[in-house]
């Protein structure tokens, strides 16, 4: 049956809109997920920290002791690794000519201490016989010619009595004069120490200016003294404690922070680095190594990693008013 032509066109206009439908769906571009913000990125270990090399050090700086006078080494009482008190003898030196003349001050001052005691027993004698015939008084055998002879031999043994007392004092002076030789002629500990280098034997010589014979450490905690290159002193936060490494198989410790030094100096403890600057000065920093912490030995080199400042936004930019 043919269908009427008002249906055809009908039909025809309701497909080719759902032609014109279809291809403006296709042709519309498909909906774009939305791309979740990236992470901000977390600053590397190595801004968060200043890294520095050190070196270990006894409690206090090392104290090198030498002799007073020169002489030869007549016995030697430590070897390095002991533990010796203060007043504690460690080196002594051939002293023959000092001793005996200390010997022979002595002798004089004894001497003199005798001479002082006879001028004592002339003045108290001189005395009881002026006291005596100050007691004639009045009397017919008072002689005024003999009381005067009488008190001048008592002040005369008074005058006796005082130059004893000054050859005793000269004796004396010169007795703790000689011994004070003697002194020099040893070596003793200064405090409480721990010998660390022993560099002569008996036999030897050793004179003053010449290189120490012993040198001793302060008893207690190890240290270590790190150097921060000048370029990072800004971003050191000064005062925090320090990551201190063994060069090595050595194990991470904490190690206190002491004090920082005021004066910055050249820098000598190198970490052969392809960037490092020998012409640099750094700040050095004391720390205190924990009791009992384990491979660390004096002179030993190690890297230590300080705490850096917190970031801090950069200050607004302030426009001078014209004039």
């Amino acid at each position: 049956m043919k269908m009427p032509r008002h249906a055809v066109l009908a039909t025809a206009t309701v497909a080719a809109l759902a032609t014109v439908g279809y291809a403006i769906h296709q042709s519309s571009p498909a909906p774009v997920a939305a791309t979740p913000a990236a992470p901000a990125e977390a600053s590397p270990p190595e801004a968060r920290r200043v890294a520095g090399t050190g070196v270990v050090e006894p409690a206090g700086e090392p104290v090198a002791l030498a002799p007073a006078t020169g002489g030869v080494v007549a016995a030697l009482r430590v070897k390095p690794g002991d533990t010796v008190r203060r007043g504690e003898l460690l080196l002594a030196l051939e002293a023959e000519p000092a001793i005996a003349e200390l010997r022979l001050r002595e002798a004089a001052e004894l001497t003199a201490r005798r001479a002082l005691e006879t001028a004592e027993e002339e003045a108290r004698e001189k005395a009881a016989l002026l006291a005596l015939y100050r007691g004639l008084e009045g009397s017919d055998a008072l002689v005024p010619e003999e009381r005067l002879r009488r008190d001048a031999a008592w002040r005369q043994a008074l005058a006796r009595v005082a130059a004893a007392q000054a050859a005793v004092a000269e004796a004396r002076a010169a007795a703790s004069l000689a011994a004070a030789r003697v002194a020099q002629h040893t070596l003793r500990a200064p405090v409480d120490a721990w010998v660390l280098q022993v560099r002569s034997r008996p036999g030897e010589w050793v004179q003053p200016g010449g290189a120490a014979p012993l040198t001793l450490a302060r008893l207690g905690p190890l240290q270590v003294r790190v150097d921060i290159d000048e370029a990072d002193i800004a971003r050191l936060a000064e005062g925090s404690d320090a990551t201190v490494v063994a060069r090595g198989d050595g194990v991470p410790v904490t190690a206190r922070f002491v004090r920082a030094e005021p004066l910055l100096t050249p820098k000598r403890s190198l970490s052969n680095a392809s960037d490092e600057r020998v012409d640099t000065r750094v700040l050095q920093l004391l720390f205190e190594l924990p009791a009992g912490a384990a491979g660390f030995r004096i002179g030993q080199q190690v890297d230590a990693f300080v705490a850096a400042r917190a970031a801090s936004a950069p200050a607004p930019m302030r426009l001078s008013a014209a004039r």
